[in-house]
């Protein structure tokens, strides 16, 4: 893997600059630092100040590394996820069928997002051009991986086809997002093994084309939601 790079701020030369281990360990200790505290105190309220603290850098040094809190957020989300699509796949490990892929695949993916959700909350608190392009790309991401998913289980049969690949896995993501958004404000009062259990069920029965599948797979990979 090449060395990561980082672009000076505050009206110094913006061009990308190689860092070495030391300096990828620092940017690390840095992101890893704002992750934290943009969850526990939200955007507005961390400073670059307080990041700097926590991270045992200057300001000035912070500054070399990211412009501003936008800069931050963005590199955070982003890394959200790459983690999130990583879970994912080594979730679904080996399976083949893509009915069993899709059920513990959505079941992973409310698993992460409520135990990340802070995070994804942060966002809405930044400023909205960035992020919101940041949060797009990710869900074209994510749709594009469970896409391909439906489009092999419609090649196979197991999955209908009455609409397409991308609307089916945009409607998964949003049972996905919508259980995760009930489990954290408190009006699904269920623990995240439940609700992820809800959330793969669901999705299970709506792309299933035979219903005798259902049994089949939740009784097959069930273990694998816990």
């Amino acid at each position: 893997m090449p060395p990561v790079s980082a672009r000076a701020g505050n009206g110094h030369d913006d061009r990308p600059r190689r860092l070495t281990t030391q300096g990828e360990d620092r940017r690390a200790a840095i992101v890893d630092n704002a992750e934290r505290l943009f969850a526990e105190h939200g955007y507005d309220r961390t400073r670059m100040t307080d990041i700097a603290t926590a991270a045992g850098v200057t300001k000035g040094l912070l500054y070399w590394y990211f412009e501003n809190k936008q800069e931050l957020i963005a590199e955070i989300l982003a890394s959200t996820r790459r983690r999130l699509r990583v879970h994912q796949q080594q979730a679904v490990g080996d399976l083949d069928d893509p009915l069993a892929r899709l059920y513990v695949g959505t079941a992973a993916s409310v698993r992460f997002v409520l135990d990340n959700y802070r995070l994804y909350l942060v966002a809405g608190d930044g400023p909205d051009r960035t992020l919101n392009a940041i949060l797009g790309e990710s869900s074209q991401v994510h749709a594009s991986d469970t896409a391909r998913t439906i489009a092999d289980g419609q090649e196979r049969g197991v999955v209908p086809a009455f609409a397409s690949p991308r609307a089916l896995a945009f409607a998964n993501a949003g049972v996905v997002n919508s259980l995760c958004a009930a489990a954290f404000y408190g009006g699904l009062r269920e623990p995240p093994e439940e609700v992820a259990r809800t959330a793969a069920g669901y999705v299970l029965r709506a792309l299933a084309a035979d219903p005798a599948a259902v049994a089949e797979v939740e009784s097959a990979h069930a273990h694998r939601l816990a």
